[in-house]
């Protein structure tokens, strides 16, 4: 299959081109990191490549070689997701790895994306993810990403208390519900 998807994506690279769009980078994209080393073999050396997963997954030692490897010969970027539909999609978001920029960079990762479909109350994990990858705030820990949270939703009276609170909540609080069963909660 991906010998096939290569010659649609060398099609479209190649109609882009005619039309003066030469500047359109081309992906494709996959769940989690099994399939950059086949697809690698397959496609264009131009083509780029994302993976998507939970960030936990970052730590996994094949996943960093993974893309260690891929990312030596062509574009890779990840998109960690928030939540997820199977018994993480409501309460609070995954808890945001820490220093995600130095591990971008050490992984080989060309850049990232963030798969979200709802923004509260996932923002303290699409805020610190955001922030961590700037020159200024380079691996932001999340307490500091918190901190500034609370002080711009609340007022800087609650910048320490409130940051505690946002903190204990984005690390602790429940996860839970699925959207990809006729169940919302399928566990007592």
């Amino acid at each position: 299959a991906l010998f096939a998807i290569n010659k649609l994506a060398q099609a479209f690279r190649k109609s882009l081109d005619n039309i003066g769009k030469g500047q359109v980078q081309l992906a494709i994209g996959n769940w989690e990191f099994w399939y950059l080393r086949t697809a690698d073999l397959f496609m264009s050396p131009e083509i780029a490549m994302m993976s998507i997963h939970q960030a936990g997954a970052l730590a996994n030692a094949d996943a960093q070689s993974t893309l260690r490897a891929v990312g030596a010969r062509r574009k890779v970027m990840v998109l960690p997701y928030a939540q997820d539909d199977d018994a993480a999609y409501a309460g609070r978001p995954y808890t945001p790895p820490a220093g995600f920029a130095s591990w971008l960079e050490q992984s080989r990762c060309s850049g990232y994306g963030i798969l979200h479909w709802t923004t509260r109350p996932l923002d303290i994990y699409l805020k610190n993810l955001s922030v961590q990858v700037w020159k200024h705030s380079r691996d932001q820990h999340l307490q500091e990403t918190c901190d500034q949270m609370a002080e711009r939703t609340f007022g800087g009276a609650a910048r320490a208390e409130g940051g505690k609170y946002l903190a204990r909540w984005v690390t602790e609080a429940p996860m839970f519900g699925r959207e990809t069963t006729d169940l919302f909660i399928d566990r007592p």
